[in-house]
């Protein structure tokens, strides 16, 4: 009987042996695939993603907005029976939260300055038909920035 748990705990031994050996082996996939991942961003010229474009994108209207303080924002979801894409919506209002900081960026139109974020031109007409705004400067891109005008 000796023997046999002699045979058992050697084979325990190396069944152990042998699953350490495999989750080690994992992990060192796994970090040298994350390092080669990471040394490919970095070679990436930077100013290339999304949010430094669209900070690029919205930098002259940043310009004419005041240095703090609250700005409306409104888009396609605002207009009734306007399509729009949902997931585009969220993410280009937080870009515009984010590039246009210190500011404080807030849905609708409650503040004096608004801007408008929109996929396709539009005419002044349009704007002041489904918001209380004037147009108060068009930077191309579909951006806009709006004054309040009291209802």
């Amino acid at each position: 009987m000796k023997a046999r748990g002699g045979l058992l705990g050697r084979v325990l031994f190396w069944l152990a042996a042998v699953f350490l050996a495999l989750i080690v082996l994992s992990g060192l996939s796994s970090a040298r695939q994350m390092l080669r991942r990471g040394l490919e961003l970095r070679q990436q010229p930077t100013g290339r993603d999304a949010v430094s474009e669209w900070q690029g994108r919205l930098a002259e209207l940043k310009h004419d907005l005041p240095a703090e303080g609250q700005v409306g924002y409104v888009s396609e979801r605002d207009v009734p029976g306007m399509e729009f894409g949902a997931v585009d919506q969220d993410e280009e209002f937080a870009m515009t939260q984010y590039a246009l900081a210190p500011l404080v960026v807030v849905q609708g139109t409650d503040a004096q300055w608004i801007v408008g974020n929109f996929a396709e031109p539009q005419t002044d007409e349009f704007f002041e038909s489904h918001f209380p705004v004037r147009v108060h400067a068009e930077y191309g891109m579909g951006i806009y920035l709006f004054e309040r005008v009291q209802p």
